[in-house]
């Protein structure tokens, strides 16, 4: 036989336990899925515009950068940060697009965006940089095995006079534009933004090496600038003239024949001046 007061024990403890329980704080895990799960190399690299690898490379290097202790709630992961914002770049859409990733607002695809984008540009010094006299060497080689452009020959290694040469006239670069469309800033300058197609764009020049590995960038430039006048403000350009960096660069017909710039041959005769 029960008796009364035990009943009520029984019942205290209940509600007490759920006096306990309510004091736990309740964390709500929203469900991510991994896209380096999902999808295979193929399906990410057409997506992302990238590798796996080099995305986990990234996202090593900048994670301590955009993720912060919080004391509640879920942090969005560093990857998925990381890849919001790589979709962004890789197809241009609106940010609520990129957003539907995750399942994310605008205004927070718009701070993830630029939270990922100040921690990547930290490292510019670290991976875009000019090859200097030491290191151009190996590129002036590599471009000679490419297209056996001027440059020192492995086979004349110990020639002074064809190391002197390879050291005035050796490939260390090919320089190019490209437009990157952007929407009207608006303004009365807007127009020097819309370039020969009509569209509002940036252009951007980049250096590259053997490696198609970016040594310079410069994105300064409204989409209306030909690519020569980007290059003959650049301080490459200076550089290169006076001296400071070594080689000469590659260039196609849009830009002008210089003693440190090659350019394609106008009128070609012959096997020799096609190669």
């Amino acid at each position: 036989m029960e008796f009364p007061l035990s009943r009520l024990d029984r019942v205290e403890r209940r509600l007490q336990r759920k006096r306990v329980i309510g004091l736990v704080p309740v964390i709500r895990l929203r469900d991510r899925s991994n896209p380096l799960n999902f999808y295979n190399s193929l399906q990410f690299k057409l997506r992302f515009h990238m590798y796996k690898e080099t995305a986990v490379f990234i996202c090593n290097l900048i994670k301590n950068d955009i993720c912060n202790p919080v004391r509640r709630g879920c942090q969005l992961p560093a990857i998925l940060q990381l890849l919001v914002t790589v979709r962004f770049y890789a197809t241009g859409s609106f940010q609520i697009v990129s957003g539907d990733l995750a399942n994310l607002a605008q205004g927070t695809v718009s701070r993830i965006i630029k939270r990922v984008s100040r921690a990547i540009c930290k490292y510019r010094r670290k991976f875009l940089k000019y090859p200097t006299f030491e290191d151009a060497a190996i590129i002036r080689q590599g471009f000679y095995n490419i297209g056996k452009f001027p440059g020192i020959d492995s086979s004349y290694r110990y020639n002074y006079e064809c190391i002197i040469i390879g050291l005035l006239l050796g490939v260390t670069g090919a320089v190019d534009g490209c437009h990157i469309c952007i929407s009207s800033p608006g303004g009365d300058d807007a127009e020097l933004f819309r370039n020969r197609k009509s569209h509002f764009s940036i252009n951007v020049q980049g250096i590259c090496d053997h490696n198609l590995v970016f040594t310079d960038i410069v994105t300064r430039w409204y989409g209306s600038a030909h690519d020569s006048r980007v290059f003959e403000n650049s301080d490459i350009c200076l550089f290169l003239e006076e001296g400071k960096v070594p080689g000469i660069i590659l260039g196609d017909s849009g830009y002008p024949l210089l003693p440190f710039l090659m350019t394609p041959l106008a009128r070609v005769h012959g096997e020799d001046q096609k190669r």
